[in-house]
């Protein structure tokens, strides 16, 4: 491959007619924009990009891409590239904006749904409007439109969510139902004011009969450990970890199996993400006087069987969910922490009965949601010294990008978790003041297997790579 190299060249990005329709098409905008490059023209077998950085792994993607001989560079400034990225796109979509609101949003939810999203961002900006996706847990700005067009869009969004128009000087919270062909899709809407104008989240709400454990695809001894909590008789369990990590998905898939007629399961959230026919679900924002605390102790008077807390935020909602917990009632909750351990010293932080929490205490998971890598163009290769050291493996697989993944490499998430039954064997060692490395060190020659394991393993099996891993857990070089 002959690159030919031609320095700092300024580039026109109000002259759209220098890129080639068919070719920038070729790439995603978010690979386009992830790593800062541009396609301009295709003319016998020489290709013209203008690039930012990261020259190894776009010429080869270009190439493989494209095929092609010869690969002209044009360096550019980031800033610059990423406006010749959006104007493009921008001009592109003017087609979207002869067509009424109803119908431009209705495309829009269509091609989201397509895209595997999860939420639609709408950002106003200065001067024009930016549309992203949150595909897989990365956001991806998918559209820049005119500002303009934002203020009929952010009505109708509004209407039918059941959000009063006339507020826009406050926080609002709504929901609508989208009929597809096989199905309703339910969204939760979220507005938020800005110097920009209103700030719009839509985010898609899972179906309560797909969420169980075989959704949640735990590992064997996570499945295991999670199958111990649904049969305990009663008892605290907590799922932990950070904003996204799958928490409330997984606290669903516990109800759901527990659901039946002879139990009586009464949730606290905050919000409700997912209505679970048979289940009392409860939303503490509905009514302005309650909280956890206050809200469990109603509960307590309505004869449960299983209570769900939807976070442990306090003092008082960490006595109640043991009180709970003593007087025969399953208790399962979330906590934002970054392992097991650390989830057991922010209990003892917080409760007031330490001896209590010893007792009822009865299990804690901590999980991470990481992409997978695509099954369509992912492409095994040999371990390097440092990772065959790190996995004690040979082979390992790279994401390349695809059609099928939208050219980012990854499709669809799993989860990567710890799990610990707390019982009379470990219990001690649990709550001892013993220091926390050698904690872990006792409980690996229990057999344990923490987060970093249960992640090395789906690495090792191909499912993902060690930088995705890396966005999550924190790993030496």
């Amino acid at each position: 491959m002959l690159i030919n190299q031609k320095g700092f060249k300024l580039i026109n990005t109000n002259n759209h007619t220098s890129i080639n329709k068919e070719l920038i098409h070729k790439f995603s905008y978010e690979l386009l924009r992830e790593n800062v490059f541009c396609p301009l023209g295709f003319d016998n077998e020489n290709v013209t990009i203008i690039l930012y950085d990261n020259e190894n792994y776009v010429l080869k993607k270009v190439q493989s891409t494209l095929n092609c001989e010869k690969i002209n560079i044009i360096k550019e400034k980031k800033n610059t590239i990423l406006r010749c990225i959006d104007e493009y796109y921008q001009l592109d979509l003017k087609k979207f904006q002869n067509i009424s609101v109803n119908d431009f949003l209705e495309k829009l939810i269509f091609h989201s749904l397509s895209q595997n999203t999860s939420d639609i961002h709408f950002c106003p900006e200065k001067e024009v409007l930016k549309i992203k996706y949150r595909i897989d847990g990365v956001l991806y700005v998918k559209f820049t439109i005119e500002k303009e067009f934002w203020k009929n869009l952010c009505v109708r969004i509004k209407i039918i969510s059941n959000i009063d128009i006339s507020e826009t000087r406050k926080s609002q919270d709504g929901s609508f139902v989208h009929k597809c062909a096989f199905r309703d899709e339910n969204f939760r809407v979220a507005t938020h004011p800005t110097i920009f104008g209103e700030n719009i989240v839509i985010r898609r709400v899972g179906d309560a009969k797909t969420i169980n454990f075989d959704f949640v695809q735990y590992s064997n001894h996570n499945h295991y450990n999670v199958k111990k909590y649904e049969k305990l008789p009663y008892g605290l369990v907590l799922f932990t970890g950070p904003t996204g990590s799958g928490k409330s998905t997984s606290l669903y898939s516990m109800i759901n199996a527990l659901n039946d007629e002879s139990k009586n399961i009464m949730t606290l959230e905050d919000p409700v993400e997912c209505v679970i026919p048979g289940i009392v679900q409860s939303d503490i924002r509905e009514y302005p006087k309650m909280n956890f605390n206050l809200g469990l102790r109603s509960i307590l008077r309505q004869d449960p069987d299983v209570i769900l807390i939807g976070e442990i935020r306090d003092s008082d909602t960490v006595d109640m969910t043991i009180r709970a917990s003593m007087t025969g009632h399953k208790v399962f909750s979330t906590l934002h922490t970054h392992d097991i351990l650390s989830s057991v010293d922010r209990l003892k932080e917080l409760s007031n009965h330490r001896v209590l929490l010893e007792q009822y205490l009865k299990g804690v998971i901590s999980q991470r949601l990481i992409r997978c890598l695509c099954n369509w163009c992912k492409k095994q290769r040999k371990t390097s010294e440092i990772e065959k050291k790190l996995l004690n493996c040979d082979v390992v697989y790279d994401c390349i990008g695809c059609e099928k993944c939208s050219y980012t490499g990854f499709f669809g998430r799993v989860i990567i978790a710890e799990s610990l039954l707390i019982d009379d064997e470990n219990k001690e060692l649990i709550f001892s003041k013993v220091p926390k490395i050698n904690k872990l060190h006792q409980l690996k020659e229990k057999g344990f297997t923490d987060i970093y394991e249960d992640a090395f393993q789906k690495v090792r099996s191909g499912i993902t790579n060690l930088q995705e891993i890396k966005r999550h857990i924190e790993i030496g070089d």
